[in-house]
């Protein structure tokens, strides 16, 4: 577990430090490490930030490749999912994609039907 701690440290560190293009970098050591398939489901919050930060930057397939590992996994938590689902739908919007961003939305209303997440931003694409 203290593998876990001191490297999630880091990245949630350059968050609170707002040394954003840090956060890709350190998220890449974790994911990369050898000890990164042995962590706890966690490890998918990694992909997971990785991912948001790859879509604040623009890079969408390596947005799309990140969480399309977290959908895949057995392991992935239902907040961790739909939180996936709405970043995927948002990225299918930006390139061009409007049919493949509400199939995302409606999964992830499969899921969890009360997340006011989906509801904002499924609005917000229907206001686009």
């Amino acid at each position: 577990m203290a593998f876990v701690t001191r490297f999630i440290k880091k990245p949630l560190q350059a968050l609170k430090n707002r040394e954003y293009h840090n956060i890709i970098s350190l998220c890449t050591e974790i994911i990369e490490s050898p000890k990164f398939d042995i962590l706890p489901p966690s490890k998918l919050e990694v992909l997971l930030l990785r991912a948001t930060f790859y879509f604040i930057w623009h890079d969408y397939s390596a947005a799309i490749h990140d969480l399309k590992i977290i959908l895949s996994s057995e392991d992935v938590c239902d907040n961790i999912r739909v939180n996936a689902l709405i970043k995927r739908a948002c990225i299918y919007l930006e390139i061009g994609t409007p049919e493949m961003t509400f199939n995302d939305f409606e999964l992830a209303l499969m899921i969890n039907p009360s997340c006011s997440d989906i509801y904002y931003h499924r609005g917000l694409v229907l206001l686009i």
